[in-house]
């Protein structure tokens, strides 16, 4: 090993600290300034209940514990806030610069600063250090394990080994795709294992006694190494259970991730999938810089061979091969790529010095002339990572965004927040939603207590949405059959409808809840639902039933129920269907009346107050489309303002002209 390339000197340590430290910045500094994305805010909420003292509950879809955990910490630590949010991940994402100290000597310094550099200068690596997304973690994890690996085989020091197995296992606790990274790796190192059967002094024979004099080498070392190896399993066991069973609170999430990889498998064939080059139009977007010199170093390390410049090699091509084949292909998927492609742009960069070196008549001038041209595309990545990072990160022009949210979207929230204070000296201020989807301003509105939920076009009664799905009926506000007071709601069909009155609370995922409520019917019959005259309950859009009344026929009084349940970890709404059928018709009357939620609020629980009754809350937030409009006597009270959600997204706000 040339000694200029494997001793880490005063310099090289100091420009080292200097990259590490505007990593850092880049990652952390002004890291509100984008609006948090949908995905965000859904986690935000399985966060929040973590900080509460809730253990994590596994979901499929939302990976694995350690994003949780990580970012429950902050919020202890910090509080609730979008800096909170990210902190972790920002962390994490500038971190990943220490993890090439134990590989510095294979690179070189220069070609290891240069690495370093382009780690910290990325522009997809920032971006996703910036939003609180699985990304950094797992990039953290998986160069982990490999530079580990990597440094037990040529050291044999046992921590080495140790490392190995506990970045193996946090990168599991974080996300499935650790099993593609394994995959990568397997055939590389079979093949590696079958050629050093056959070896001999450094050349491949093929003679049956070599065979099995080296398969005695193996299984001697094998041996010799038991104590390492068990001790390594065992450390992977522990970092893997303890995440993943909420720190021995939840045994059933460690049997219920035994499914993660065919779960993954079978989502990424049909969910986000795009084109093969998918991954190429985003390295010619934001990430060309990198490559061009990870060519160089590819074209290096065939000339001058040696185990790691092999390895970083195969991991290259590999993993740009592997993801781009896979059907599932996302902007956050594509920072997967990058790691291996930096660490070859970094023995690019050495070889191209080493190989000056050796030249002497281009050693004057040679060595200078290429070091002013690293200076000038590392100026030109950091320049454009500032414009996708700080500019035009909303922007759909950015390869690197996906349906993130425009500023407008704390603009809202600031307009939101000043009326209320004004009116009501706090967030007291009705609001009304009435939107396709909740996020990610169900998070930025969770501290107001009076707001509507609606999953479509407002009804008529003020918090509650009326629809019908099917068939032929009446959905209406009642006033001639009530348990108490002056209303209740009434679901009406004589050939039959599946209907339903429907609210969306907030609540706290892992918590117990119980609903009650007083529900009378009139000649209910069943025709083909698989719900009748009966209140069911769900949490998220979508997600199973967790809690329902028993299913009522025929003619009934008003009759009470009472239902217990718990709503799970990930969740953090309750969505209460009031129905007369569900997949299917019934025929018959419903009437529902006196709706109460314990922990929880629900908004009008006896139906007294409507808007056609003179109630006109302070805000309305609504879809631009027809479907969602004010009627035009109600709308003559509000000043209508645009705002836009997201790309070609409206979203119109109305304020009532009293607050103005």
């Amino acid at each position: 090993m040339n000694s200029e390339t494997s001793i880490f000197d005063k310099k090289t340590a100091g420009l080292f600290i200097i990259i590490l430290i505007i990593a850092l910045t880049a990652r952390i500094i002004n890291l509100e300034l984008r609006p948090l994305h949908h995905d965000e805010t859904v986690r935000a909420f399985m966060i929040q209940g973590i900080a509460d003292g809730n253990p994590w509950k596994h979901h499929m879809g939302f990976h694995g514990p350690f994003l949780f955990y990580a970012n429950a910490l902050s919020f202890k630590i910090f509080g609730e806030s979008t800096f909170s949010l990210r902190i972790a991940e920002s962390i994490f994402g500038g971190l990943i610069i220490l993890l090439l100290i134990p590989i510095r000597s294979h690179i070189g310094n220069r070609g290891f600063l240069f690495s370093a550099a382009l780690i910290a200068l990325s522009p997809a690596l920032i971006y996703f250090s910036r939003m609180t997304i699985q990304t950094p973690f797992i990039l953290f994890f998986e160069l982990a394990t490999v530079v580990f690996a990597f440094s037990y085989s040529n050291s044999k020091n046992p921590i080495y080994a140790y490392l190995t197995a506990i970045s193996i296992a946090l990168a599991f606790t974080v996300k499935e795709t650790t099993y593609v990274l394994l995959g990568m790796f397997g055939p590389y190192l079979a093949v590696k294992f079958i050629l050093s059967l056959f070896r001999k002094q450094g050349r491949i024979r093929k003679k049956t006694k070599l065979f099995k004099a080296n398969l005695s080498k193996w299984k001697m070392r094998l041996k010799n190494n038991a104590p390492v190896i068990i001790s390594a399993i065992l450390l992977f066991l522990v970092f893997y259970l303890i995440p993943y069973s909420s720190f021995l609170q939840e045994l059933e999430n460690v049997k219920s991730s035994l499914g993660l990889f065919q779960f993954w498998y079978d989502r990424v064939q049909y969910r986000h999938t795009k084109s093969v080059d998918y991954y190429f139009k985003i390295v010619l977007d934001v990430e060309f810089i990198p490559v061009i010199f990870a060519i160089v170093g590819l074209i290096y390390s065939i000339f001058r061979r040696n185990e790691f410049r092999t390895a970083v090699s195969y991991w290259s091509i590999a993993a740009f091969s592997v993801y781009s084949y896979i059907p599932t292909k996302e902007a956050w998927v594509f920072p997967h790529i990058l790691p291996p492609i930096i660490l070859l742009a970094g023995i690019g960069v050495e070889g191209v010095y080493l190989e000056l070196a050796r030249k002497k008549r281009f050693v004057g001038l040679g060595k200078p002339v290429f070091t002013i041209i690293l200076i000038y595309f590392l100026a030109a990545y950091g320049l454009l990572a500032y414009e996708k990072n700080f500019v035009s990160y909303s922007a759909e022009s950015n390869s690197l965004t996906y349906v993130q949210a425009y500023p407008d979207v704390e603009k809202i929230v600031e307009r939101i927040e000043n009326l209320s204070f004004k009116k009501t000296g706090g967030r007291d201020l009705d609001i009304v939603y009435a939107f396709e989807e909740d996020y990610p301003l169900r998070w930025y509105l969770r501290d107001y207590k009076n707001v509507a939920y609606y999953k479509g076009p407002v009804g008529g009664i003020y918090g509650w949405n009326g629809t019908t799905w099917g068939g032929e009926g009446s959905i209406s506000w009642a006033d001639d059959e009530v348990q108490s007071g002056n209303r209740s709601v009434k679901i009406s069909s004589e050939k039959g409808v599946d209907g339903s009155w429907l609210q969306v609370v907030n609540a706290t995922g892992g918590r117990e809840y119980t609903l009650s409520g007083w529900v009378k019917t009139l000649n209910i019959e069943n025709i083909n639902a698989s719900k009748v005259a009966q209140v069911f309950i769900r949490g998220g859009e979508g997600s199973t039933i967790i809690g329902e009344s028993p299913s009522l026929t025929g003619i009934t009084n008003w009759t009470f129920f009472e239902i217990p349940f718990t709503l799970p970890e990930e969740e953090n709404t309750i969505r209460i269907n009031l129905a007369i059928g569900g997949w299917g018709f019934v025929k018959g009357t419903v009437w529902y009346d006196n709706i109460k939620l314990n922990d929880a609020r629900v908004i009008n629980p006896d139906f007294e107050e409507g808007r056609r009754e003179g109630q006109y809350p302070g805000v309305y937030i609504i879809s631009d489309k027809l479907e969602y409009s004010l009627e035009p006597d109600f709308a003559k009270r509000y000043v209508k303002e645009t705002y836009e959600l997201r790309p070609r997204v409206p979203i119109i706000v109305y304020i009532r002209k009293d607050l103005l």
